[in-house]
């Protein structure tokens, strides 16, 4: 009795074998990459037209000139004259006031004081029709004491952002009644700034 038995793999066979099952494999887990990469519902929702435009601060007053340009003071001598200041600000801001510019013996300086009154009115530069606010910031330096930049500016005026929005102030100039002989023939000058920068809402 004749017994067969089943020829033998080879190497070969075995290793074509395995090479063809990997291919098999990488191309079935291929097949369900792709299908998983496009089996899925998408929906969306937009809000176009986006855009960011920034405002502006603005201020502006009737005058223009100088409020004072007076001779010939004695102590106790005193004046006052009134400006509107308007804002064509877009944007929340804050005014104040402050001095630039001094020159003059510092003796004339220490000795002039400028007071200032905020008011709800007065067009008039002689002030006629001032009318003061209810609780009126005031505020009284000397020249020399004066502040000179806006972080330590004075009379704050608070603005909402809508322009035209305007400020009457009257500014009283007064000499010192106890100056002396040697402020005699002496000038002091400078400039009132009135500046506003931009504040959070």
């Amino acid at each position: 009795m004749t017994t067969h038995r089943a020829p033998r793999a080879t190497r070969r066979t075995v290793r074509t074998g395995s090479t063809a099952a990997v291919v098999a494999g990488l191309v079935l887990s291929g097949c369900l990459v792709w299908t998983t990469s496009y089996a899925a519902f998408t929906a969306e929702t937009r809000n176009p037209g986006n855009s960011w435009t920034t405002g502006h601060v603005q201020l502006s007053n009737d005058r223009g000139t100088a409020l004072f340009q007076v001779d010939r003071l004695w102590p106790g001598a005193t004046g006052s004259r009134c400006v509107t200041v308007t804002s064509g600000s877009s944007v929340p801001g804050e005014v104040r006031l402050y001095g630039a510019g001094l020159t003059g013996q510092t003796l004339l300086t220490q000795v002039v004081s400028l007071d200032v009154v905020q008011g709800t009115a007065g067009a008039a530069a002689d002030c006629s029709d001032f009318v003061a606010a209810a609780t009126p910031p005031v505020s009284s330096r000397t020249l020399a004491a004066y502040p000179t930049d806006y972080g330590t500016g004075q009379s704050p005026w608070v603005l909402t952002g809508t322009t035209g929005e305007a400020r009457a102030y009257k500014v009283t100039y007064r000499v010192d009644p106890n100056a002396g002989n040697a402020t005699q023939d002496q000038t002091a000058a400078m400039t009132l700034v009135w500046e506003v920068q931009s504040t959070t809402p």
